[in-house]
């Protein structure tokens, strides 16, 4: 997966800082934010191929049925129906 970029410097009241220079717990939920923003990308990117994957199964799904339809109209056309072979 892409690597999101981890936020190095805040920009707070447009004063730029140092994410090094600021205190543990500052530290500690810029790491927090970057991880999860880190998983956000993952699962943005995973979302996009499940939806690729169920839009293309469902045209498969689509074009098997339509497919079955044509071969059992095609056989009923070329059987004599149960009924009228019963006559």
């Amino acid at each position: 997966m892409p690597k999101t970029e981890d936020i190095k410097v805040l920009n707070v009241d447009d004063v730029p800082y140092a994410v090094d220079s600021m205190s543990t717990e500052v530290k500690e939920l810029v790491e927090v934010y970057n991880e999860w923003n880190q998983d956000l990308a993952d699962a943005q990117k995973q979302f996009s191929q499940l939806r690729a994957a169920v839009e293309s199964l469902s045209r498969q799904i689509v074009q098997t049925v339509r497919q079955e339809k044509l071969d059992a109209s095609a056989e009923g056309e070329t059987q004599p129906d149960a009924e009228a072979a019963a006559e």
